[in-house]
């Protein structure tokens, strides 16, 4: 019975455990992501903010002349600046091919002489054109975070350069990773501890009081497992006594069980009892009918010999009988 109750403890624990990691883990994952996504939005704004106050009328002269000219280092200066202000790892201006479906570096916005910065028309290793299909129709779009081995973890965002209603660029920034990573850091070991201790707290409360519904629900079990041992020593009596005096609460299956184990003791005691008066009412005329049987065949006092000397003492008296014949007819 306790032994029952103990598994079946043990295994709602392990449940609960197993759900208690499971919701830590989504909370994690779950937080990085907000994280993640607040950043993008935070640097998303930031981007629109750089597209804005590029000159449209001078990047469509870039573009019609894609080469180191003054405007493209007035261009590239510009994105610089608004690099160093913002933190931004990288804030550049992209074209593509649509044909090819490749996508190209246009003006790098790293300061002149920097030799990170990548040439006009350097294909990107990172963006596809996927991720920035949708900005040539004047949306937005973000990616999640880069693993690119040569410029580190980050995550990138792209807004539409505008000249009117006409879009005629693309602008990036690329976000340190590290700063998601940190961010969700702060935030779990805030929350995180306080998580676990409350979810400990309400397990201990759940397990305590799971033990004492069970304990209180399954113990007329123990008084029919005793009955039933009685009943394997014969004590039919005892067994009745334990289960009569076994109360149920409620109509589930355990009040079932033994109210039909009850029916089954007082059967099987009356079938005994049944057997009992039958085998006394055998003895009985048993008894009568040996009683008349010595009456009538015995009348001379040999009731005290055997089965056997009967016999033999009917065979006798049948010998006896056929010579006294044979001796008349002599």
């Amino acid at each position: 019975m306790n032994k029952l109750s103990t598994k079946i403890v043990f295994v709602l624990l392990t449940g609960m455990i197993i759900t208690l990691i499971g919701s830590l883990l989504l909370m994690y994952k779950s937080t990085n992501d907000t994280v993640e996504k607040t950043i993008a939005m935070s640097s998303l704004d930031i981007a629109s903010n750089i597209s804005h106050a590029i000159n449209p009328a001078s990047y469509a002269d870039f573009l019609s002349n894609q080469s180191e000219t003054s405007t493209y280092w007035e261009i590239r200066e510009q994105l610089d600046d608004y690099r160093q202000k913002t933190g931004a790892l990288y804030v550049y201006t992209l074209g593509i091919d649509e044909n090819s479906e490749k996508v190209h570096i246009l003006i790098d916005g790293m300061g002149k002489g920097d030799k990170k910065a990548s040439p006009i028309l350097t294909t990107t290793t990172a963006t596809t054109f996927q991720d920035v299909e949708s900005v040539m129709k004047g949306k937005v779009s973000t990616t999640s975070i880069v693993h690119d081995p040569e410029y580190g973890d980050y995550l990138s965002v792209f807004v539409p350069i505008k000249n009117g209603n006409e879009v005629i660029g693309i602008l990036g920034v690329d976000i340190d990773a590290s700063k998601v990573d940190a961010t969700a850091s702060t935030v779990l070991d805030g929350i995180l501890p306080l998580m676990i201790i409350i979810n400990v707290i309400l397990m201990a409360i759940v397990v305590g009081a799971l033990i004492w519904f069970l304990t209180k629900k399954l113990s007329p079990l123990l008084k029919v497992s005793l009955a039933a041992k009685e009943i394997s020593n014969g004590d039919l009596l005892t067994a009745n006594k334990l289960i009569s005096n076994t109360r149920v609460k409620g109509n589930d299956e355990i009040k079932v069980l033994v109210k039909s184990f009850e029916e089954m003791i007082t059967n099987t005691t009356l079938i005994v009892n049944s057997m009992k008066s039958s085998s006394f009412q055998l003895l009985e005329s048993s008894s009568d009918i040996e009683h008349k049987l010595k009456k009538w065949i015995l009348p001379h006092n040999i009731s005290s010999m055997g089965f056997s000397k009967l016999q033999e003492l009917r065979k006798y008296n049948c010998t006896e009988v056929k010579n006294h014949r044979g001796s008349s007819r002599k």
